[in-house]
C-alpha cells in the first residue's frame, strides 16, 4: 500500500490555460477555515472553489444544485458531523467524492468514514503539503489519506476497511447503545435519554449499564472523556444538548 506522494506542483497535463478546472465544494462551520482553504486551493490553476457551506443542510442543497466533483468536509460539523453529511451525499449526489479533513482521526471515525464511502482523509497539519494533490487524486477516482490513517486501515475486496487491531470498542456498541453514549455525554439525564431513543426508563438503564460495561467506564466524567477521545462528540459538545431535545425536565443529569 503506497501513499500518494505529496507534491504542490501542477501536473503538466492540467497546467495549460485551456485545461478544465476541477470544481470543489468546501464545508466547514468556521468561515475563516473555508477562507484559508479557498486561498490555498485557488493558487492552483487547475482547481477552483465552486461553492462553500458552513452547515450540513446548506452543503447538501448546494451539492445537489452544483454537483461538484469533490467535496472537502470537516469531520466535526454541527449538528451531527461530516460523516453523516458524506452519507447523505452518497445517496443524493453519488458523483461527488468526499475528502474528510480533521485535526486528527480516531479509529471509530475512520471506520465510519470508510463505511460512508469517503475517498480520502487528510489531517489539517498536512494541508500545505498534500491538499491539492489529494483533491486531484480523489477526483480521478483514487483513494488517499494521511500516513496516520494508513496505519489503521487495510485493503479489502471492496476497497479499504479498518484493520482488525484498530477497531474501536465503540464499533461493538449497538445502535441504541451508541445513541445512549452520545446523549449521556452531551448532558442528557437517563430519563431524557430514554424518551429520545424511544425506550422505557428500565430499558434505558439496562442500555446505559451495557455501555459503561463495554467501555469500562464508571461515571459520567469518564464517559465524557471517552466520548471526546473517540470522536463520538467534540470537546465543545458536553452539556450542549439543545433544550428542545431535552424537553421540560430540569433535574441534573446523573450517570
Amino acid at each position: 500500500m503506497s501513499e500518494v506522494v505529496a507534491d504542490q506542483s501542477i501536473p503538466s497535463e492540467v497546467a495549460g490555460s485551456n485545461a478544465e478546472q476541477l470544481r470543489v465544494m468546501l464545508v466547514d462551520d468556521f468561515p475563516v477555515v473555508c477562507m484559508g482553504l479557498r486561498l490555498y486551493l485557488e493558487r492552483c490553476p487547475d482547481i477552483i472553489v465552486d461553492c462553500e457551506a458552513y452547515d450540513a443542510k446548506t452543503a447538501l442543497e448546494l451539492a445537489i444544485e452544483r454537483r461538484p466533483p469533490v467535496a472537502i468536509i470537516d469531520v466535526r460539523l454541527p449538528p451531527t458531523d461530516g460523516i453523516a453529511l458524506a452519507e447523505q451525499l452518497r445517496e443524493a449526489v453519488p458523483e461527488t467524492r468526499v475528502l474528510l479533513i480533521s485535526g486528527w482521526f480516531e479509529s471509530y471515525t475512520i471506520d465510519r468514514g470508510l463505511k460512508a464511502g469517503v475517498c480520502g482523509f487528510i489531517e489539517k497539519t498536512e494541508f500545505l503539503q498534500k491538499l491539492s494533490t489529494f483533491v486531484r487524486e480523489v477526483s480521478r477516482g483514487g483513494f488517499c489519506c494521511s500516513q496516520s490513517v494508513w496505519e489503521h486501515i487495510e485493503r479489502s475486496e471492496n476497497g479499504y476497511r479498518l484493520a482488525p487491531g484498530a477497531v474501536s470498542v465503540v464499533a461493538t456498541l449497538s445502535t441504541k447503545e451508541r445513541e445512549m453514549l452520545e446523549l449521556l455525554a452531551q448532558g442528557a439525564s437517563l430519563k431524557q435519554a430514554a424518551r429520545l431513543i424511544g425506550v422505557t426508563y428500565k430499558s434505558a438503564d439496562h442500555i446505559k449499564q451495557n455501555v459503561m460495561r463495554k467501555l469500562d467506564v464508571h461515571d459520567r466524567v469518564e464517559l465524557v472523556k471517552f466520548a471526546i477521545r473517540e470522536g463520538v462528540i467534540t470537546e465543545t459538545q458536553p452539556g450542549s444538548l439543545p433544550p428542545d431535545r431535552l424537553g421540560d425536565e430540569s433535574s441534573p443529569a446523573k450517570a
